[in-house]
């Protein structure tokens, strides 16, 4: 399955977890894709190179690991010793049994479903673990033959270009909050041109501030940028007179 410009997709946060289902595990995958949704990843990588799934930079959150566990950062840390430990039961009961899924192990379920898609949250984008994650990531992803069905999404914009020029097949999406964009300097706050597949903005919109058509939460060619001032106040005197929505 390719990515259609002209459809509406939508992420189910950290795999679809947090309130139905723990997150980051192949429980919340199963349950984000079964809904039709994109189910996110958040992607980190252990100290002996394995590619994991996991939001937090710990297991202290997630899983029962013990105190002198729980708080070292996961890069620090190898497999082995990050799936001695239950991601499901502290979320509830039945989901007892859940470990810190591998990136391979999601990768493997896509590949025998060619239906399924992934939003991929890069977590470690520091000198020392990035070239790691990045080299393990796309290394999957091609073994798999996945990377056409894959979002790349994060908050640094050079490294974000990084994924697409070794893996032009994934699709990229650039995270734009109110503060500026790592490798950038861009803020959702002071649009300027971000080339990406697509855009994630983690602010509320002004009137003025649009995307060109085309531009969709859906992998497409696009960039952020202001609307003219003459037409920053037609349409907010449209916006002024316009019916309230209940």
């Amino acid at each position: 399955m390719e990515f259609d410009p002209e459809k509406i997709y939508w992420q189910a946060h950290r795999g679809g977890g947090g309130l139905e289902a723990p997150d980051n595990t192949l429980y919340a995958m199963r349950y984000g894709w079964s809904l039709g949704g994109i189910p996110e990843a958040d992607i980190r990588v252990t100290r002996d190179r394995e590619v994991v799934c996991l939001h937090d930079n710990t297991l202290a959150r997630t899983t029962d690991a013990p105190p002198e566990i729980a708080d070292v950062p996961i890069g620090e840390l190898d497999l082995a010793e990050v799936r001695k430990y239950d991601a499901g039961r502290k979320f509830r009961a039945d989901c007892a049994g859940e470990r810190i899924p591998t990136v391979r192990e999601v990768f493997e379920i896509m590949r025998s479903d060619p239906e399924k898609l992934l939003y991929a949250d890069i977590k470690n984008y520091d000198e020392k673990l990035f070239p790691m994650l990045l080299d393990g990531f796309l290394s999957l992803a091609r073994d798999y033959g996945v990377a056409s069905r894959i979002i790349v999404a994060g908050r640094d914009y050079a490294l974000n270009c990084r994924f697409k020029e070794l893996c032009p097949e994934i699709k990229t999406m650039q995270w734009i909050g109110r503060t500026p964009v790592e490798g950038c300097g861009h803020s959702a706050t002071s649009p300027q041109r971000i080339f990406s597949d697509s855009i994630s903005f983690s602010c509320t919109f002004t009137p003025w501030m649009v995307l060109p058509a085309g531009c969709t939460t859906s992998p497409w060619p696009s960039c952020a940028k202001p609307l003219p001032r003459s037409e920053r106040a037609s349409r907010s005197s449209r916006s002024a007179h316009s019916p309230s929505r209940r």
